[in-house]
């Protein structure tokens, strides 16, 4: 909570801040009502006099669907190291910037306009019950530029309690959505929701901790929020769930820890080089982990190093490649389906499902391993030099099969062949006949 003694209130009409005010001291200065208008950048303290400010009610720069007020704001609120800003209602209109060793608390009211978290000891803490949101077109710029409201975090984001978080999207054809910008670290430490249809981009350490259930990126399509991630996912425990829109992958992605990064429903765009660090796991569970369309190739999906490539159900729709030292565990009851043609491509390069394994792949329980569209553009599982393909389930396999690595067949599979294949002995039939 605020610290309560020395408490000054801004409490109605409009304030006029700028380049010389500082709100320092142990007691708290707090908006209740009305307008804080920056015209230049005030600062929450100083590097040897901290202080404390509260947002609880009025607008920090609000613009034109908030009294008509319409203020563009020529400046910015700074909190200095040392000292703390509190978010407890209200809004935020114009920007926000937390320097290095100062800290926000987030547990009431919206951001409506910019907000930076820098590097270097720079802490956002969100939390409380409810909703936190972000909203799309931003007050301070409503009905003119339409910028949204963002959260640039470079420092430490943490996120508790039991608030979801939305990032709202009013896009009109003007690319308007709210959005949070990750290049620091932020933690999860519940098991809530990120709503609204915004984006979530990463390129720093997206981390969940501390709770062993599920965070999900939206629930619907309407609702999810899309991850762009060129980071590190680190899921310390529990899932970490992308849901019923497009999600993106790029190269330089590492999925650390003992938890999963599951795509549940969606597509996942997936190109480049991806990597496994500290037993971290990525599931395939539903939706499709497809190419980028266009009218050009793109580079295959890699998965490489010590981990584990989890695939419970959906579409691979693009060429992924196992690397030597990752485990391909297929498992569940749900039909695993290389699609022949690449949804993501369907029409252009019309690139192939194609997996290619040179590590350890277990194949068991119930579920068919499918080829659909085969053709010229044969959906193909590819066991090659060094790989190892466990058939342990009795259900069909019905795609395209290669192998040039060793093939195992359990007690309980009804895939059958003479023995173990040796290196650089390839096999191929087409979907439908049995492997004998």
């Amino acid at each position: 909570m605020p610290p309560q003694a020395q408490l000054v209130d801004f409490a109605g009409n409009t304030h006029l801040v700028g380049d010389a005010t500082r709100f320092t001291g142990a007691g708290r200065v707090r908006l209740t009502a009305g307008i804080l208008q920056t015209a230049g950048n005030a600062q929450i303290g100083t590097p040897t006099a901290p202080g404390n400010f509260e947002i609880a009610g009025g607008g920090l720069n609000p613009g034109s669907n908030s009294g008509g007020q319409g203020i563009t704001p020529t400046g910015s609120l700074v909190c200095s190291s040392g000292s703390t800003l509190y978010l407890t209602g209200g809004n935020i209109g114009g920007p926000i910037n937390v320097q290095a060793g100062g800290t926000a608390n987030w547990t009431g009211g919206e951001l409506d306009g910019i907000w930076n978290i820098a590097a270097s000891g720079a802490i956002l803490n969100i939390g409380g019950t409810g909703t936190r949101t972000i909203q799309a077109y931003g007050l301070a710029n409503y009905g003119n530029q339409n910028l949204p409201g963002v959260l640039n975090n470079a420092g430490t984001t943490i996120w508790s309690g039991t608030c979801n978080i939305d990032i709202q999207n009013r896009d009109t054809g003007t690319g308007t959505r709210g959005a949070i910008n990750n290049s620091g670290t932020f933690i999860a430490q519940n098991d809530q929701t990120f709503t609204g249809g915004g984006t979530f981009t990463n390129t720093g350490t997206l981390r969940k901790q501390g709770s062993n259930g599920v965070t999900n990126f939206g629930e619907t399509y309407l609702s999810a929020v899309s991850l762009n991630n060129s980071g590190t996912l680190d899921i310390q425990s529990g899932i970490l769930s992308l849901n019923a829109i497009n999600h993106n992958l790029r190269s330089g992605v590492v999925f650390s820890g003992a938890g999963r990064t599951r795509l549940n429903s969606g597509s996942f765009n997936a190109v480049g080089n991806f990597s496994f660090a500290n037993g971290g796991t990525f599931e395939l569970a539903g939706g499709n982990l497809s190419a980028p369309g266009g009218s050009t190739a793109v580079a295959p999906a890699t998965f490489g190093d010590s981990g584990t490539f989890l695939w419970t159900g959906g579409e691979i729709d693009a060429v992924v490649n196992i690397g030597s030292a990752t485990s391909l565990s297929m498992s569940s009851t749900a039909d695993k389906t290389l699609n022949g043609y690449g949804q993501g491509n369907y029409g252009n390069v019309n690139q192939p499902g194609i997996l290619n394994n040179a590590g350890t792949a277990t194949w068991t329980g119930a579920s068919n391993i499918v080829g659909q569209n085969g053709g010229n553009f044969g959906a193909l599982f590819n066991n090659q030099i060094g790989g190892v393909f466990n058939a342990q389930s009795g259900a069909g396999f019905n795609a395209n099969f290669s192998n040039a690595g060793i093939v195992n067949i359990g007690s309980a599979s009804s895939l059958t062949v003479p023995g173990v294949f040796k290196l650089g002995v390839t096999l191929c039939r087409p979907p439908g006949e049995p492997l004998t």
